[in-house]
């Protein structure tokens, strides 16, 4: 069964886990096909100081990925998404497409701490949205 993990929920980070349980198209909808293994994920992420993610990419874009910076915002650090440079803000949250070709850079100087959230694209976020686009081969 799709679920938050429990121990790490009550021990570690209670708030969140109450927050995104509601909020998580695959937390409300269990019924609701992921379009691959990792469609929806939720995870603390740290990168160390000077760190690079080359480009890379989802296999589909039927789910939107949230960044909301926690700590090292700011600096040098980034993420391109396609074209586009965009900076983390400390509290702020990114949004964007993964399947879209994204790499990582992080300020030489700190640390850069982000929640890290993955989930159904708004167009396809219950089971009756996912069938009617599926039923008109809309299903991109």
């Amino acid at each position: 069964p799709r679920q938050l993990h429990e121990g790490l929920c009550r021990n570690f980070v209670p708030n969140t886990c109450e927050i995104l349980r509601d909020l998580l198209p695959g937390l409300r909808y269990p019924e609701l096909t992921y379009l691959q293994p990792d469609h929806e994920q939720v995870a603390f992420f740290r990168l160390a100081p000077n760190s690079r993610i080359q480009f890379h990419q989802a296999s589909q874009n039927a789910r939107l990925t949230l960044h909301l910076c926690l700590h090292g915002c700011g600096g040098k650090s980034r993420i391109q998404v396609g074209d586009r440079l965009l900076r983390w803000q400390e509290g702020r949250v990114i949004a964007f497409d993964d399947s879209f070709l994204h790499r990582v850079r992080i300020d030489p100087r700190r640390d850069r701490w982000i929640l890290h959230v993955m989930t159904a694209h708004p167009g396809i976020d219950t089971p009756q949205k996912l069938d009617e686009v599926v039923s008109a081969g809309r299903l991109w």
